[in-house]
């Protein structure tokens, strides 16, 4: 296994609340945060890895953060 690290975003809804913060590693979801501050653990994997954050409100609208590269180099045990 990987590292673990902590992936964490900020999220606010001017019209309402939100009600959850997905994180995505290369596309596909990891996990979700329903409560601020809003994070969750990840394993880092090795390789290029694009990581993004969607924040979802409470009618359902959502929205999605810009990616950040993570390049994560030397052997994942």
């Amino acid at each position: 296994m990987g590292d673990v690290l902590t992936l964490s975003a900020s999220a606010a809804d001017s019209d309402g609340s939100v009600a959850k913060v997905g994180f995505f590693v290369n596309g596909a979801l990891v996990a979700e945060d329903t409560t601020a501050p809003y994070s969750v653990s990840w394993t880092a994997r090795a390789g290029v890895n694009d990581l993004t954050a969607r924040a979802t409100d409470d009618k359902g609208a959502s929205a999605d953060s810009s990616a950040v590269r993570v390049n994560v180099q030397g052997t994942v045990v």
